[in-house]
């Protein structure tokens, strides 16, 4: 986690902030929008697969916020057993975003050439 900082730290301070502010509002709103419709198909998913709100709440979790979140969400909830699923779920998530993030990027660099 501290190489991930530091790396954070580097790249945030070679950013041109004028550039930034500029569009920091149209960014802010395609986040907001995005984060949105991710929860939003997210809880489709569990009332379409029927699953419980301790379930929902833990996998919700596990994909907006990682794993490192699970274990407190699932103890405030009551459900100590949906710790490890949970977990499981927010380390395999993080592994196919990676990927998929990757592939996206490369599939629109070869679509904006």
């Amino acid at each position: 986690d501290y190489l991930f900082l530091m790396f954070s730290l580097g790249l945030c301070m070679s950013l041109d902030l004028s550039t930034l502010i500029g569009s920091i509002l149209q960014t802010a709103l395609f986040l907001a929008a995005v984060q949105t419709a991710c929860v939003f198909v997210h809880l489709l998913l569990c009332k379409l697969f029927r699953l419980d709100g301790g379930t929902a709440l833990i996998t919700n979790s596990a994909g907006l916020y990682g794993p490192p979140y699970i274990a407190p969400i699932a103890v405030a909830y009551g459900e100590r057993r949906l710790i490890a699923p949970g977990i499981i779920c927010g380390v395999v998530g993080l592994a196919i975003g990676n990927y998929l993030g990757i592939g996206v990027g490369s599939l629109l660099a070869l679509i904006l050439k």
